[in-house]
């Protein structure tokens, strides 16, 4: 990793340090918690987990998919850098299967293979991407999948509005990219995945799971119906969502 990068993923990694108290509100606030929970459940979907999968989550932020997860799998492991948000999590979602700990994706190491890695919402910080999927690939039992969510930019208008948040909004990380479901699967193609798809996620919900929205009487209910529209959409008009969705996810296997 040249200077440069290393300096970026700093910034980064600083900043999810310095919003913590407040980024961890977003799963505490009922219209957000619900469409976070849900393009996680969404997302896993294409996994087929079981009371026997064992998990891990890079970039688990606070942990609050350890909660969401519970009756989904055996074992969840949580990563981040950012050890404000892993002291949160091991406070506030500490369950008997879950572990945490605060630490690079790139300097993991660990004896566990896992049946599941998610990335949701976390490829488009890191630096080195190729590196990053090789080191799932590297972390997978043979036949273990990779599911990641990503914002893409397919649609113009999102697009713009995700660009003009990263100067109106100091909380939000400038040290990103959007990156489209042809970009992902080549760079899955290249990790060298089997069975490589990709998916349309949030059309709707989004929005709540990114912002915390207010007053709660209205936001609420509101929450719920996009949400509701989104499980609809996703499971029976794919192919017409995959353009126009907040996010795209792409998921793949690994046969070592």
């Amino acid at each position: 990793m040249d200077d440069d990068q290393t300096t970026r993923s700093k910034r980064d990694m600083e900043l999810f340090d310095r919003i913590a108290n407040s980024y961890i509100r977003k799963d505490q606030w009922g219209p957000s918690r619900r469409a976070r929970a849900l393009r996680l459940m969404q997302s896993i979907r294409y996994a087929r987990t079981n009371a026997d999968t064992d998990i891990l989550e890079v970039g688990c932020g606070a942990g609050f998919s350890a909660r969401y997860l519970q009756n989904s799998c055996r074992t969840y492991t949580g990563i981040d850098y950012s050890a404000d948000l892993i002291e949160h999590a091991k406070q506030l979602n500490a369950t008997p299967n879950a572990l945490f700990q605060s630490v690079n994706f790139y300097e993991f190491n660990t004896e566990t293979r896992y049946d599941l890695i998610l990335m949701i919402g976390v490829l488009h910080h890191m630096n080195d991407i190729p590196r990053a999927l090789k080191t799932a690939k590297q972390l997978l039992k043979p036949g273990g999948s990779l599911v990641v969510n990503e914002p893409q930019p397919a649609n113009p208008l999102f697009s713009h509005l995700r660009k003009l948040r990263t100067k109106v909004d100091s909380s939000y990380s400038c040290e990103q990219q959007e990156l489209s479901a042809i970009q992902l699967h080549d760079y899955f193609q290249k990790a060298e995945f089997s069975d490589i798809a990709a998916y349309p996620q949030g059309l709707f919900s989004t929005p709540f799971a990114e912002i915390i929205l207010k007053p709660h009487w209205l936001m609420n209910p509101l929450s719920a119906l996009c949400c509701g529209m989104d499980r609809i959409l996703e499971k029976h008009a794919p192919r017409m969502l995959q353009p126009i969705t907040w996010n795209t996810i792409v998921t793949g296997r690994s046969f070592q």
